[in-house]
């Protein structure tokens, strides 16, 4: 291909302002003819240190026309270094990326070589000729902008196997699985270790009868305990006769030395539990497992002893009676009894009792209750007590029987175990063995393992309810006040006491309370009751009220201090709560301590006897066991320790053996009567 030239006659512009120019040029353009028709592609760049697109190159129709002369009108002013080189490289960039192959190119630059000299134009048309050498590689041009993503390519080899990562962290924890089926009684484990010290025998026979003692001398006395001393020597009577003038008194023997009393021609002043006929019904069923079973055996053994022991319980078969019936399924019922010909005594019951097989069949508890009405019949006594131990789980779907069929027949009391398997007993049904809707309720017990039911807590609960119905003396001893009077009781809750018997002394205090609010009172009197407890601290549980129904629900939340034992404080305690919430009326304290406190010395507990004293204070005290510091004591009771003032310590001062005795007889009744009396 030839290059031929074209000479086009643009006018030089006179307007200094090459924007002014470039737009009168494309105003004023037209073709021009010569060797070759020429057909016009315009685009504009403008430039400093910089190049930027004014207009991209386009065919000059008359909107590309008019749109470019828009453009170029909105250039703004560089106003910095000039490089044209890098304009020429991107126009000829611009032509080059936007022409087609035989089209004709055209570049027209404007520019100052050297400042205030008119513009220079030149104009060359280039006609495509044949290619000519190769010239020098140009700079690298921009990094253009990445391309449309392609198609995916074809999958690669599989790699070599890596290396084993790091541990990762632990997961979080499953759902539980669906529980599997029981699996196959495991062997017998291994010997067990020797067993502590079996509990003290049974009571022996009494011995020959001793000779008669010397005559002691008989007095009159209000409700005589066997702890509780009377006043000794001479002149002592008549004040004993004075204290009966308003309480029904039974007469007693007084043997000296030790305070033991005895009724004249009566047997005990205590309540006695029997004569009673107890039936134990145990599941023998194969949830239960032969362990558990051997347990339950050992608990009902248990049970018995100390019903024997505690409660002096005669189980011989004639004043009570006591059997135990196994059962499984239908027609596997088994009894063992104090009537059977061939069992005399207690000691071959427990025989019988240990000697009984583990059944492991299924579980028909209904008809083992319906089956065990026939030992209840030809009775001993009115009191019939049946205590079952179970799972829970009978086969109501096919044994016919009730579950509440001995509710007609005796107290129950149906005591609940977790089976071998962990399952919880069935809790339902232990409320119908037990009578829940009866108009006289039983009571169901739950436990969580077999070795529970040894645990002597439980074992009260069990012995207390099988003797609910004790046969007391009906003894009356009416109490009176005739003025109106504040009665505190300060409860000893200090480490020493322990727990079990803190539980003892709450119930001593409600029946010291149901004495108290509900005595009779002279016309216009007022009798209210406070109880605090102490330790190292104070509390008041129940401020002064005349209520009972809500003095005895605080008293059962009172809950146990656990801590170390301040006397003189919790005194001291006290007597500002009367100050505070007592006016006219007579005080009472009763107090709870064996008179030992951490770092009080006597004086100190004198002073805060002395200043209840002057609070006009009348302090009264109980204590508990033999391990009593006794100056302290006779400082609490009389205000002083030395010149001790013996009249008055034997009025105001009661002594126990333990707590398990306050609870026992009339004990309340005495302490209630003597405070009651001006």
């Amino acid at each position: 291909m030839q290059t031929s030239w074209c000479n086009i006659a643009i006018p030089k512009p006179k307007q200094k302002n090459m924007l002014q120019f470039a737009v009168t040029t494309f105003e004023s353009y037209k073709y021009y003819r010569c060797d070759q028709t020429l057909e016009w592609n315009a685009g504009a760049l403008h430039y400093s240190d910089v190049v930027k697109k004014i207009h991209p190159l386009s065919f000059m129709s008359n909107s590309e026309k008019v749109a470019m002369i828009q453009n170029v009108n909105q250039v703004a002013y560089i106003g910095k270094g000039t490089y044209t080189d890098c304009a020429i490289r991107d126009g000829a960039e611009e032509l080059l990326l936007g022409v087609q192959m035989d089209v004709e190119v055209l570049m027209v630059l404007w520019g100052h070589l050297v400042p205030w000299v008119d513009p220079v134009m030149l104009v060359q048309l280039v006609i495509r000729g044949e290619p000519g050498l190769d010239g020098e590689p140009g700079r690298p041009g921009n990094v253009g902008r990445p391309g449309d993503k392609g198609p995916p390519g074809d999958d690669g080899d599989v790699g070599e196997e890596g290396n084993a990562g790091p541990e990762g962290q632990q997961g979080h924890e499953g759902p539980p699985g669906v529980s599997g089926e029981p699996g196959e009684p495991g062997r017998p484990g291994p010997r067990g270790f020797k067993g502590d010290m079996g509990r003290p025998g049974q009571e022996g026979i009494p011995g020959i009868q001793g000779n008669p003692g010397p005559n002691g001398t008989l007095l009159l006395a209000p409700f005589p305990e066997p702890s509780v001393c009377l006043p000794q020597g001479k002149g002592r009577e008549k004040k004993a006769k004075r204290k009966i003038n308003n309480c029904m008194c039974a007469r007693v023997e007084y043997v000296p030395g030790c305070g033991r009393m005895k009724s004249v021609g009566k047997n005990v002043l205590e309540c006695k539990c029997g004569p009673i006929d107890l039936l134990f019904v145990v599941d023998s069923s194969e949830s239960i497992g032969d362990q558990n079973f051997a347990l339950a055996k050992q608990f009902i053994i248990t049970v018995i002893e100390r019903l024997s022991r505690d409660e002096k319980i005669r189980f011989d078969g004639k004043e009570s009676n006591v059997g135990v019936v196994q059962y499984s399924h239908a027609g596997t019922e088994e009894l063992v009894s104090m009537v059977d010909p061939n069992i005399n005594t207690l000691l071959e019951l427990k025989v019988a009792i240990k000697n009984l097989q583990w059944i492991a069949g299924g579980t028909f508890t209904g008809t083992a209750l319906d089956w065990s009405k026939a030992a209840f019949r030809g009775s001993l006594s009115q009191v019939r007590v049946a205590l079952v131990l179970t799972d829970g789980r009978s086969d109501i779907l096919r044994d016919p029987k009730s579950l509440s069929s001995l509710c007609n027949e005796a107290n129950v009391v149906s005591v609940g175990v977790n089976d071998i398997f962990r399952n919880e007993p069935a809790s339902e049904s232990l409320r119908q063995i037990a009578c829940e809707s009866a108009p006289t309720p039983g009571l169901s017990l739950q436990r969580d393992n077999f070795m529970e039911l040894l645990e002597d807590a439980f074992l009260e609960n069990v012995t207390q309810f099988i003797c609910r119905e004790k046969k007391c003396p009906d003894y009356s001893c009416p109490i009176h006040f005739n003025v109106s009077t504040d009665i505190a009781l300060l409860v000893d809750s200090s480490t020493s006491v322990g727990s079990k018997n803190f539980e003892m002394g709450k119930t001593f205090v409600k029946r010291l309370a149901e004495r108290f609010l509900g005595a009779k009172r002279a016309p216009g009197a007022s009798v209210r009751l406070a109880v605090l407890q102490y330790s190292k601290g104070q509390a008041i549980e129940v401020p002064f009220s005349d209520n009972y129904t809500e003095v005895a629900e605080k008293i059962e939340r009172m809950k146990f201090m656990n801590d170390a034992t301040d006397v003189g404080s919790a005194v001291s305690y006290v007597n500002a709560y009367y100050e505070r919430a007592s006016q006219n009326a007579q005080r009472k304290l009763l107090l709870f301590t064996d008179g030992r406190s951490q770092g009080d010395l006597v004086n100190n507990v004198e002073e805060q006897a002395q200043a209840a004293k002057a609070s006009k204070i009348d302090m009264y005290v109980i204590t508990v066991g033999d391990q009593v510091h006794e100056n302290n004591l006779r400082a609490l009771v009389a205000g002083r320790a030395i010149d001790y003032d013996v009249d008055h310590g034997a009025r105001h001062l009661f002594r126990v053996k333990d707590y398990p005795t306050l609870l026992k007889g009339v004990f309340y009744q005495t302490v209630t009567k003597q405070m009651s009396l001006d």
